[in-house]
Parts: C-alpha cells; structure tokens; sequence
C-alpha cells in the first residue's frame, strides 16, 4: 500500500493485499555488525543492564549526569548493541 485511499480500501475489505514476507535471520545478520561492544566496558553493571533491558524492550533511554569518563560516551553509543542477540 502505497497511498491512504488503498489503506482505506484495505480497511473497508475491498481489496486485498498480499502479506509482506521477509526473512528474518538474514535481516538480523546484515543489520547486526557493530563497531561497539558492552565487553569493552569496564564495571558499571546497572547501567549496562538498564540499557540492556531498554533494548530488548524497544525502549529509549535518558542519561543524565556529568561525565565521569570517556566510557559514557561509548556506554551511549553501544546500547544499540545491547540486545542484537536476543
């Protein structure tokens, strides 16, 4: 479906559209390569977890707080990398 009136035709039963088909493992390995990985950082166990279960969860996260260390910045670019796996 490409406009609204054949959203809305769709809706109403008077057309019919084929189901989209994908295959999602070879989706998950060509979108799955990472520069970044939660190996690389040192302690910070809750945080990690958080991000960890926000991913896995579709949610988004807010960090606030000054910077203590370089890690944040990379704790902030890896939490998209928390649940490829799951």
């Amino acid at each position: 479906m490409h406009v609204l009136p054949e959203v809305v035709a769709f809706l109403r039963g008077e057309i019919s559209v084929a189901p989209f088909v994908t295959d999602i493992t070879e989706t998950m390995k060509e979108h799955s390569v990472y520069e970044d990985d939660f190996s690389e950082v040192k302690g910070q166990e809750h945080a990690k977890r958080a991000l960890e279960v926000s991913a896995a969860g579709g949610h988004n996260v807010l960090m606030i707080g000054r910077r203590v260390r370089q890690n944040h910045a990379f704790k902030a670019s890896a939490d998209h990398t928390a649940g490829h796996d799951l």
